[in-house]
């Protein structure tokens, strides 16, 4: 399932806690050697084959990465990172927070060492900053708001 009418597909995943005072999203920092950055970003990968949708790719990365679970609120389609350069396409889902894995029998630790829950002012912040400037994760923030109401304003 990782092409799809001949593209790579990647798959993204917006996940938005709710048991606050105002909504937080989920995100993890990678170290991107390419660009030679450390960057914060949405949980995302590529879609496997042995899932069943790219919808079901984006939780499962959730889960890889960031160590929790989180159930599906929609799947908000594809978007395409760069459409005059790459014919990637990485399909975006909304998803809401179940509870951390250590609170689960599997005991997997997450892929990556850094992962925060940020409001949206803070989420604004790291964009203002550049702390945040990863495409894919900017497009899905923003999908997500018209989808979801949610704005970084």
């Amino acid at each position: 399932m990782g092409e799809t009418d001949g593209r790579l597909t990647g798959a993204a995943c917006v996940c938005v806690r709710r048991d606050g005072p105002e909504p937080r999203i989920l995100l993890v920092e990678q170290v991107r050697p390419t660009p030679g950055i450390r960057a914060w970003e949405l949980p995302s990968g590529m879609v496997d084959e042995e899932d069943d949708s790219p919808a079901e790719s984006a939780l499962r990365e959730f889960g890889e990465e960031t160590g929790a679970q989180a159930s599906l609120v929609a799947d908000l389609g594809e978007i395409y990172p760069d459409v005059g350069v790459f014919g990637a396409a990485v399909d975006v889902v909304l998803a809401s927070f179940e509870f951390a894995e250590s609170d689960a029998e599997d005991e997997d630790e997450p892929e990556v060492a850094t992962t925060r829950w940020f409001t949206l002012a803070e989420v604004k912040e790291l964009i203002a900053t550049g702390r945040l400037r990863d495409g894919v994760t900017l497009s899905a923030l923003a999908l997500a708001g018209v989808y979801s109401g949610i704005s970084l304003g």
